[in-house]
């Protein structure tokens, strides 16, 4: 189904932080302002907006300079309950001019919070988080707890938007907490409300309904106006999601009343929207649309960017329902461009979540196509909903010009043309996945993409269906034989069944889900793959296909995909374009003695009471005698040694303990161990990889442990492949599971001896294989090794 957004109420300081201040200006301008208040504190917000311009021009034409600042900060919230943004953003710039030059920090941190709300109505999130983080540091330094709980539950407010609900939160119930030392019930029943949003998010919807309706019951105890309809809008939305459609119906219906006589049109437009994508579900599919517009249609009045997004998705489906293809492609297209204009200036880690949750929007509008029969349009709308914030976090790396552009837009997603140029350039074959989704957002096709070395594209689709002879036999607990996760099932079940010990694992499934995978991935493209084993093949994954052990993949000969293709794997086919440019840099920059051809470690002093690994001590010596250079072993494979010689390497080779879990606060996971010290911890993380940079390496390769897992996103995989990439490496070898100790030895010690002599990664590592087969080695202990990046 279209996805929908059950906002919450981010409260302004505006009317709480007042009290205690003396208003000693003349009387017909308190009398203004008093009346003003009292009008904003009744929701009556069209009539405030009069009576508080009345007020600003009698301050104004009186020279009160500090009520003239309280009354453009009175005038700035009724504003933005109107929906004017843009004049509520002026009014509040200049209340900030005049507390500014009042030195009143009261005044300049509700402004700072005020001007924040606004940014994030208007979609604008990186200036809206940079708006509260001021405020909160101003009123963290008076102890003013008031207006600290009003910050936090902004703050968590928008970690919502932005995809984060368990962040949102935390933020969240440190809010209520304060607002229960204070006994400020009107904050209490707003963040109880906010809390059971995060709930919604997390879809723990029981808990959801019961934060709600405390709420609600207690916005009722304390006649809050504003509260109440927001309740009623959110609960519908649970009480869809739990598919009790009427009754969602039914609260609906019931708020509409209460905000048309508030005035408030952004939560009429949320409720309006709920509205549509309720009667969808019931099949009144038209109803829906004239609930749809209505509600795009206060949304643009407003200036409400991620509404507009939610609100045309939802429209387009709906329209896509009935047959109207080309106004659903229309309507699609716009809640692309609103979503994408969201991104610029947020960092990395709020990149991917806001992206993450826009990904159903790309889905659904390559399904249209498709249905149109504009199969490339439908890979240009694949391509563009792939990757995007590791692409702007590749260009970054290009100059200081590229990171201060990116700082105000986007990179632009690939033209066919340069997909095509792309391919002919490499003198590779492209093959693009993508999952897409059905109405009720289930996986219903993959749809696939071959591009020649000619730059000629073919389109092939698979339907996933129950009744197909591509379902194997399921593996049982988390994993469910259901519509909605058979595909991520199937890649679920081989990825385990794989990568355990034998013989513990029945041989018959695995070959069972191999055979699978190569019957659904494989096979409706083999006609269009290269004939010559080491032509470029490079594979663009999506979502869950990032698990997938290609080169295990069995035909119905029982001939493994390894034996039949060399390739590599990138998260989107743009991402080429990037790594290519690092390499192009690399080749270009001047040679001096500084630069080491290779840094190898092996078996440092694990950290964490990690286990020594003697088997990677022996495959560092031999690979350094390869390559011509001494490695790091033991004590000598510090962290400090490592980070120093890091930058200045061509080649570097990590043999030692690694790990997808989250090591640092950001959201990127992963690390692999080194020698403990007191300057370090023993972990070089993804973080620390990607803030060292690479800028000499032309390979790198992780013969640890699970060095190519991560968060799996629309982004890509979020751990130390991705950071080896957006270091500057072109190339990287990694790992999809926990490796045998004595096979890696065998395997890498190959692989770089072919390498030497072939001078390609994705090659080099297919021959090693190759030996790996030849000398009876399971797949468990060769497949998990993956070729990312650049084929050569």
């Amino acid at each position: 189904m279209g996805f929908r957004v059950s906002q919450t109420i981010a409260v302004s300081l505006l009317g709480f932080l007042f009290a205690g201040s003396s208003v000693a200006q003349s009387l017909d301008a308190e009398t203004w302002y008093d009346r003003c208040r009292e009008l904003t504190d009744n929701s009556a917000f069209r009539e405030a907006r009069s009576t508080c311009t009345q007020a600003l021009d009698a301050a104004r034409a009186q020279n009160q300079t500090q009520l003239e600042a309280w009354i453009s900060d009175e005038l700035g919230y009724t504003y933005r309950k109107l929906g004017e943004l843009d004049r509520a953003l002026a009014v509040y710039d200049r209340a900030l001019d005049l507390y500014d030059s009042l030195g009143d920090r009261e005044g300049l941190e509700r402004t700072y919070n005020n001007i924040g709300v606004v940014y994030q109505i208007a979609g604008n999130y990186a200036a809206a988080l940079e708006q509260f983080d001021r405020a909160l540091q101003l009123v963290r330094q008076r102890n003013e707890r008031f207006g600290e709980a009003v910050l936090l539950n902004n703050i968590g407010e928008l970690y919502r938007r932005l995809g984060q609900p368990q962040l949102a939160r935390s933020r969240f119930e440190a809010a209520l907490a304060i607002s229960r030392e204070l006994g400020e019930a009107q904050l209490e029943t707003i963040f109880l409300g906010n809390i059971g949003a995060a709930a919604h998010d997390l879809e723990q919807f029981e808990t959801a309904i019961d934060y709600y309706e405390r709420s609600l019951a207690l916005a009722e105890d304390i006649g809050d106006r504003q509260q109440i309809p927001q309740m009623l809008v959110n609960l519908g939305a649970t009480y869809e999601r739990l598919q009790q459609f009427d009754r969602a119906i039914l609260v609906y219906r019931r708020s509409l009343p209460l905000l048309e006589t508030l005035g408030d049109a952004a939560t009429m437009a949320q409720s309006l929207n709920n509205l549509g994508s309720a009667h969808r579900q019931l099949g009144e599919s038209q109803v829906a649309i004239e609930y749809y517009q209505r509600a795009i249609e206060l949304r643009r009045e407003i200036g409400d960017r991620a509404g507009i997004a939610v609100t045309a998705n939802n429209l387009g489906v709906a329209q896509w329902e009935l047959g109207a293809l080309e106004a659903a492609t229309d309507s699609l297209y716009q809640s692309i461009e609103m979503l994408e204009s969201l991104r610029p200036g947020l960092v990395d880690r709020d990149r991917v979540s806001i992206f993450e949750k826009q990904a159903q929007t790309y889905s659904i509008l390559q399904k249209v196509l498709v249905d149109r029969g504009e199969i490339e349009t439908a890979l240009e709308v694949a391509e563009r909903g792939k990757a995007r914030a590791f692409l702007e976090l590749l260009a970054r790396r290009r100059s200081p010009e590229d990171a201060e552009a990116l700082a105000r837009d986007l990179v632009p997603p690939p033209t066919l043309a340069e997909i095509r140029e792309l391919a002919r350039n490499r003198n590779a074959t492209l093959v693009e996945y993508s999952i897409v989704s059905d109405n009720l957002n289930r996986p219903s096709d993959l749809f696939i993409w071959v591009i020649k070395n000619t730059g000629e594209i073919h389109f092939r689709s698979v339907s996933i269906d129950l009744n197909t002879e591509i379902v194997p036999i399921l593996t049982s607990g988390s994993i469910k034989n259901n519509d909605s996760g058979l595909i991520h099932g199937l890649v679920r079940s081989t990825y385990e069944a794989v990568r355990e010990d034998l013989p513990g694992i029945d041989i018959s499934r695995l070959n069972r889900n191999l055979r699978s995978l190569d019957r659904l991935l494989v096979e409706p493209i083999s006609d269009l793959l290269p004939d010559s084993p080491d032509s470029p093949l490079i594979i663009i994954p999506h979502q869950t296909l990032l698990l997938v052990p290609f080169a295990a993949l069995k035909d119905e000969n029982g001939q493994f995909f390894i034996e039949k293709h060399a390739f590599s794997i990138v998260p989107g086919i743009q991402v080429l374009d990037y790594t290519n440019f690092a390499e192009t840099t690399r080749s270009n920059a001047p040679k001096h003695s500084e630069i080491l051809e290779a840094l190898i470690i092996g078996n440092p002093q694990m950290p964490d009471d990690l286990p020594p690994l003697p088997g990677t001590e022996r495959e560092a010596i031999e690979i350094a005698n390869l390559l011509g250079t001494q490695p790091l072993i033991g004590r000598a494979a510090n962290e400090a040694a490592v980070m120093g010689q890091l930058p200045r390497s061509r080649v570097v080779h990590f043999a030692t303990h690694g790990t997808f879990r989250y090591l640092t606060n950001s959201s990127i996971p992963g690390g692999v161990a080194l020698t403990a010290t007191d300057d370090g911890d023993g972990w070089l993380t993804s973080d620390e990889l990607q803030a060292i940079g690479l800028p000499q390496a032309e390979l790198v390769v992780l013969s640890a442990c699970n060095t190519a897992l991560g968060a799996i996103t629309s982004d890509g995989i979020l751990g130390l492949s991705r950071s080896l990439l957006a270091a500057g490496t072109p190339r990287a070898i990694v790992s999809l599971w926990q490796i045998d100790d004595e096979a890696s030895v065998v395997l890498m010690t190959n692989f770089y001896r072919h390498w030497l002599e072939s001078g390609s990664a994705s090659v080099a590592l297919r021959q090693a294989m190759l030996e790996a087969i030849e000398d009876n080695f399971q797949p468990k202990d060769w497949a998990a090794f993956l070729s990312v990046g650049e084929f050569e």
